[in-house]
């Protein structure tokens, strides 16, 4: 069986937003991506479009030269490997394709935020926030079955999901220089 991997990348960004999430779910991460490679060039997640501006946010892909990680530094993050079937990842790639091809359709369902916040389902057609994305993707992927609403999902449910193993705790700044470094060796 052929396999390949994707990276789950938990940060905990510094934003206002940021703050009441985890002071609410006493959590220490706050938000999730998944990369479809190790040096996290092809990371995905809703979150903001435009760094600065909280209200203009939705389903991108980080850019490392402008966008959220480029303008906020010292984020912390946890970066997990996770080895999945083939035919799963080009499953996942499609889905995210997908999405990347209407990209602006999409918006950041903070009401749906909110309401796993204090225990409500809240699902809103083209409105995702990162956790139930992930759930979403992977559910429909094939790759895992949740048996609940996408809407229950949080950040946290994502450390050490399935058989993914831990590669990075520090900052994600620093994990992409490292990563670049290597590249440069290689």
């Amino acid at each position: 069986m052929e396999t390949k991997k994707i990276y789950i990348v938990l940060t905990s960004t510094r934003t206002i937003l940021a703050r009441i999430i985890r002071l609410w779910v006493k959590k220490p991460y706050n938000h999730v991506s998944i990369s479809l490679d190790r040096e996290l060039n092809e990371m995905y997640c809703f979150g903001r479009r435009r760094p600065r501006n909280p209200f203009i946010a939705g389903f991108i892909k980080e850019d490392w030269e402008t966008g959220f990680h480029a303008t906020f530094n010292n984020i912390p993050c946890l970066v997990y490997e996770c080895e999945i079937d083939a035919k799963i990842y080009d499953n996942i790639k499609e889905i995210i394709d997908e999405f990347y091809m209407d990209h602006l359709k999409y918006k950041f369902n903070i009401i749906g935020l909110i309401g796993n916040a204090v225990g409500f389902d809240i699902k809103r057609e083209k409105h995702y926030y990162c956790a139930e994305f992930l759930s979403y993707l992977f559910e429909e992927s094939g790759l895992y079955s949740f048996n609940e609403a996408h809407t229950r999902r949080r950040p946290m449910d994502f450390s050490g999901f399935l058989n993914s193993k831990l590669i990075y705790d520090g900052y994600i700044n620093d994990y992409k220089e490292q990563s670049e470094v290597k590249q440069i060796i290689l």
